[in-house]
């Protein structure tokens, strides 16, 4: 799944100290899916700390 990030996405992964590379690994390959407000879905890979993604 190729994923567009926005201006502010980058910026707050930045403030966060995520690389791309670990937000994209959690899309594409997520260790759990979980329903979030708003039927948003919240991914969530283990990697120490578990980091959603919304």
């Amino acid at each position: 799944m190729a994923i567009i990030y926005t201006k502010h996405a980058k910026e707050m992964l930045a403030h966060r100290n995520i690389k791309i590379e670990l937000a994209d690994k959690c899309a594409n390959n997520p260790d759990q899916i979980l329903l979030g407000e708003n039927d948003r879905k919240i991914y969530l890979k283990e990697s120490g700390s578990k980091i959603p993604i919304q």
